[in-house]
């Protein structure tokens, strides 16, 4: 496999813009408990809120498939590598 991609360096922007979207989300969690006093509201609205952020993130290019040479629908990819950078480091474990 001497054309094999290098999922380190692929795999890096993901990485990075996981670690964005989970402190955002860290940031904006204390705006959350005085407003939404249901624990399972709460954790609707800021996975909602991070996907969102992932897609965002995704649409704007850094993608998770395309770098490792999968071939898929660009949409998809995006869609795919949106979910998979709004779970901020949980992704990656």
């Amino acid at each position: 496999m001497a054309n094999a991609p290098n999922i380190t360096q692929a795999l890096t922007g993901p990485f990075a813009a996981g670690l964005v979207v989970q402190r955002a989300l860290e940031i904006l969690d204390p705006l959350f408990p005085a407003s939404i006093p249901l624990s399972n509201r709460k954790k609707i609205y800021m996975g909602l809120v991070s996907l969102a952020m992932g897609w965002a993130i995704a649409f704007s290019g850094i993608r998770v498939f395309a770098p490792l040479d999968v071939q898929m629908p660009v949409v998809l990819d995006c869609l795919l590598s949106g979910i998979f950078i709004s779970a901020g480091t949980e992704g990656f474990k």
